[in-house]
């Protein structure tokens, strides 16, 4: 992501904070590069939730940020190989570096129930992306576990034996960066989970069923590589 792109993001996660945590105010008139964490009153006591409104808008590597933080407090600026990270430019750079997943052949797994899914997927995209297919969310979670390629998880919600939002948190117990996409018939039918997937960061976008790949199939296609690139909008 372009570093105008991840300052802008930055300044308007401070402005809410500022807005809603007296810790966080006053603020300088212009956030820079240059504009000290200090100025911006970051703090022990307050890095976690800074850490919390940017994994909302950047996904779950920015919870990195909190760690990255305090090491660097604890290690004098010498841990993680950085020699500082007292700025707003080192932050940005740090996201920076986090978004790039430094995966040589990125995999993608779609996992649903319903096998003529499976296979239209397939058809669509398996010479495109190197994509895996599961019927059984059982399976999908021990190859996802194993596999360290994996990058992103579309996954259908009704299932037997697991659903959607259960398979995305197994995963996360152990890949809590690992992006999901939830595939779901009815998200406005469920308050809870579309407050949950999208609001809290549980899921990175829904697709709605029926897949309609004439109409939508490049915008899925769009979505999957942006997050394959580690283009996180």
């Amino acid at each position: 992501m372009h570093t105008d792109r991840v300052l802008a993001i930055l300044r308007e996660v401070f402005a809410r904070l500022a807005r809603e945590n007296p810790s966080f105010s006053p603020l300088p008139d212009i956030i820079s590069e240059n504009t000290s964490l200090e100025a911006l009153h970051v703090s022990d006591a307050n890095i976690s939730q800074l850490s919390q409104e940017l994994r909302y808008r950047l996904g779950g590597i920015a919870l990195n940020v909190e760690m990255m933080y305090k090491m660097q407090k604890a290690f004098g600026g010498t841990a993680g190989g950085k020699n500082q990270y007292t700025t707003v430019g080192d932050m940005v750079r740090h996201i920076q570096a986090g978004l790039h997943h430094g995966v040589s052949n990125p995999v993608v797994v779609y996992v649903d129930d319903e096998e003529e899914n499976l296979f239209v997927f397939r058809r669509r995209f398996a010479k495109r992306i190197n994509l895996r297919t599961y019927s059984s969310p059982e399976e999908a979670l021990a190859f996802i576990k194993d596999s360290p390629d994996v990058v992103l998880v579309l996954t259908d919600e009704s299932m037997p034996a697991m659903s959607g939002n259960q398979l995305r948190d197994q995963v996360h117990l152990t890949k809590p960066f690992l992006k999901f996409i939830l595939i779901t018939g009815n998200p406005s039918g469920d308050e809870n989970l579309m407050q949950n997937s999208l609001r809290h960061g549980r899921f990175f976008d829904f697709i709605n069923k029926p897949l309609d790949f004439e109409k939508k199939g490049e915008e899925y296609f769009a979505t999957i590589t942006r997050i394959i690139e580690g283009e996180i909008p």
